[in-house]
């Protein structure tokens, strides 16, 4: 979740803009994505920051790395890393 938080707090800024440029999209993808050498994905970040922007939450989640924790926990958010090859985990 760390990655999520610090890419939606760096694009906090830009969220009036973001409404109105992004809510139109129904799906991201990351190009550089790969499973087997990281667990962080840019698109699943902006899918996320597309949540908290329809759901007024923004502003609660960028305001520590505990509040946005605290607030996806709440919501049952998990990512899943279930592609993810065993041997990461050794």
């Amino acid at each position: 979740m760390f990655y999520d938080w610090l890419y939606i707090t760096a694009l906090y800024e830009h969220r009036d803009w973001l409404r109105r440029h992004i809510l139109k999209y129904a799906g991201f993808t990351d190009i550089e994505f790969n499973p087997e050498r990281s667990i962080n994905c840019q698109a699943r970040s902006c899918a996320l920051l597309v949540t908290l922007l329809k759901n007024d939450w923004i502003d609660e989640a960028v305001s520590s790395p505990g509040a946005f924790i605290k607030l996806l926990s709440s919501r049952d958010y998990r990512p899943d890393h279930s592609h993810r090859s065993e041997a990461m985990f050794r």
